[in-house]
């Protein structure tokens, strides 16, 4: 799987003024622990945003369908900055044991939006953006990253980082919105 980003800073009239792009190489142990869980049905604990070991549900269908990992979520809805992409103003190095953003910056987060998975040339792909507006104050992003919302009860939820990556820094002025764009690609 290839992780690639394009982070786009627009003005106040939503035309782009700057763009950085580049490859995510910062996949964390929580995702191969959660694409382990997916493969094999096993209950495997994966570590969440604060640091404290769970068990992820795992469901179990009659018949030949094997156990699966129950119910991930990245859609975060406008205002729900608590999973989904995320942005921060950390410049520092990204870890395989990392478990959250270093230091989330706080604005006003749009929803999550998801593409269905599609064919560029012969392989599959899928988009996932959100865009941020700056309501808060002037500030320098330096590192952005993916949280999942898992479910360990149906009524319990639990986040976990899936990637956080280190970028280019790129000003953030107030008034100002950021659309990062991560492309899913195999």
């Amino acid at each position: 799987m290839k992780i690639t980003y394009k982070i786009s800073l627009l003005n106040s009239s939503k035309e782009i003024v700057k763009e950085i792009e580049g490859e995510a190489k910062s996949l964390v142990k929580n995702h191969y622990l959660a694409f382990y869980i997916a493969l094999t049905g096993s209950a495997v604990s994966l570590t969440d945003v604060d640091g404290a070991s769970f068990t992820p549900l795992v469901s179990y269908s009659r018949g030949l369908v094997p156990p699966q990992l129950g119910p991930v979520d990245i859609k975060a809805p406008e205002g729900d900055s608590s999973y989904g992409i995320l942005i921060g103003t950390s410049d520092a190095s990204p870890s395989a044991y990392d478990t959250d953003l270093h230091q989330k910056f706080s604005c006003h987060p749009l929803s999550t939006i998801l593409s269905d998975v599609y064919l560029e040339g012969d392989k599959p792909a899928i988009h996932v953006v959100r865009e941020f507006e700056n309501n808060n104050k002037e500030t320098t992003i330096k590192e952005f990253g993916m949280i999942a919302k898992t479910f360990v009860q149906f009524d319990n939820i639990k986040r976990h980082l899936i990637f956080r990556d280190v970028v280019t820094p790129i000003a953030f002025p107030l008034d100002y919105s950021l659309r990062v764009k991560v492309k899913f690609s195999f």
